[in-house]
């Protein structure tokens, strides 16, 4: 028999294992408690604050299932993310903030689940799915590419300041696709694979609140936008992380990608010298996004998503953000 603190009202083990089984039984606690007439306030209060302790608990034991690890301890996520709230609570939905710690101990995210148009972070999706027809054989790394004029687009990367002809392996291209945000690269690679292939990745992943339309730098007819949430490119970050993406191998080849990223700022400024990190960055006019693996002592995964503000801006508060992160849980 246990009990809940400072009520003196004793609760089974048997109660406690119903309450472990699912978020609705600890709402049905609380309600149990708070409609059983205790006297003291006091002891609503610790009795409602144990049962959402377990509530969290739960979640991150539920995340930790998603990601096939047993952490041996639950992180306190509670002042990152309380850090994180108050440096973002005047942006609004304009801002999408997403942390998971790597063992599966931990996460929390603000509006993690709202879709914002991807701008690059569409290329880890792509990533996802070039990994995954690499591992079947649909495609080879040493494949051949030769750069045709019709492909060539603006926007970033270096591939449209090579010469017509010029030959490369896949892997090079989804090398450039990621460190370089290349985006000839990433049409070539979406071309070779298909929208529609590339969209059945993300819904066998279970990416909700992400969605590929069409190739990058194209205007499209029917007014569709690629779209992704902060909650979804961090879970394609932890699986590549984890080496649950695709193979082991594959998987550290995209953390090779990750690790080559050029672009230094955003949540990179944000982290001290020293700490590696391996993510990929998207920007459109006011959108600009940051996500990728920290290889800290305790590593994590986070991502922030951006709209409505300008590039010096969201960079100056990306920083803060992962700064912030990096800080309370270390």
């Amino acid at each position: 028999m246990g009990q809940l603190e400072g009520s003196g009202i004793g609760i089974s083990n048997k109660d406690y294992a119903a309450v472990a089984t699912s978020s609705l039984a600890v709402a049905a606690l609380i309600m149990g408690i708070i409609h059983a007439g205790y006297a003291s306030v006091n002891a609503k209060a610790a009795a409602v604050a144990e049962a959402e302790a377990l509530a969290a608990r739960m979640t991150a034991e539920e995340e930790a299932s998603e990601l096939q690890v047993s952490p041996a301890v639950i992180t306190d996520m509670s002042a990152a993310q309380a850090a994180v709230e108050s440096i973002v609570s005047s942006y609004g939905e304009n801002v999408a903030v997403s942390v998971r710690m790597l063992d599966g101990s931990g996460n929390f995210d603000i509006n993690g689940d709202e879709s914002m148009q991807s701008a690059s972070m569409i290329k880890l999706l792509v990533l996802a799915e070039y990994l995954d027809e690499l591992d079947s054989g649909a495609i080879a790394a040493d494949d051949s590419y030769e750069l045709a004029y019709a492909d060539v687009v603006g926007g970033s990367g270096t591939m449209q300041d090579d010469a017509v002809g010029t030959k490369y392996t896949l892997d090079e291209v989804a090398r450039r696709m990621i460190a370089v945000s290349d985006n000839v690269g990433t049409n070539v690679l979406i071309e070779r694979m298909g929208v529609e292939q590339i969209q059945a990745k993300a819904d066998e992943l279970g990416l909700a609140n992400t969605q590929i339309a069409h190739k990058l730098m194209i205007s499209a007819n029917d007014g569709k936008w690629n779209m992704i949430s902060a909650n979804d490119a961090t879970r394609i970050l932890t699986r590549v992380a984890g080496g649950t993406l695709a193979s082991a191998d594959s998987c550290a080849r995209a953390e090779e990608y990750l690790l080559a990223q050029e672009d230094s700022e955003g949540l990179a400024q944000g982290l001290p010298d020293g700490v590696a990190f391996g993510h990929k960055t998207g920007t459109v006019d006011n959108i600009r996004h940051d996500g990728g693996i920290v290889y800290a002592e305790h590593p994590y995964v986070i991502c922030v998503l951006t709209k409505n503000m300008g590039y010096d801006t969201a960079n100056a508060l990306m920083s803060q953000i992962s700064s912030a992160v990096y800080n309370a849980i270390r």
